[in-house]
């Protein structure tokens, strides 16, 4: 079971309401990324997360400038978002997916690491 990043509520695929079922949310909201610019990188999965539905939706096209730095730094580490907020604005859209693939990167190297001991 994860947390919600917004909320820092438990989500869980049996949802108890339509409100606590887990969406794939764009971190940068796709309203805010020019087609032409960002092709094939506007649902780069380094721009996804779970998040529960009610604040999926209260979040709505907030830019990670805005939103990010309100989400406690121990639930942005768990969701593998940069802590580096300059990463947050549009103009480092680029260099933050590939900071966060580096931290996803590193955590799926580390499982595998631990599961190869053991």
């Amino acid at each position: 079971m994860t947390r919600s990043p917004i909320s820092g509520n438990r989500m869980s695929s049996i949802a108890v309401s339509e409100d606590n079922k887990p969406n794939f949310d764009h971190i940068f909201p796709l309203s805010q990324l020019d087609e032409r610019e960002f092709a094939g990188k506007r649902s780069d999965i380094s721009n996804l997360m779970l998040m529960a539905a009610f604040p999926n939706k209260r979040k709505g096209g907030k830019k990670p400038k805005d939103f990010l730095p309100e989400i406690d730094e121990e639930i942005r580490r768990a969701h593998y978002i940069p802590i580096n907020e300059e990463l947050y604005k549009l103009s480092n859209y680029t260099e933050f997916l590939e900071a966060r693939r580096r931290l996803i990167r590193d955590a799926i190297n580390g499982l595998l690491a631990k599961l190869k001991t053991s």
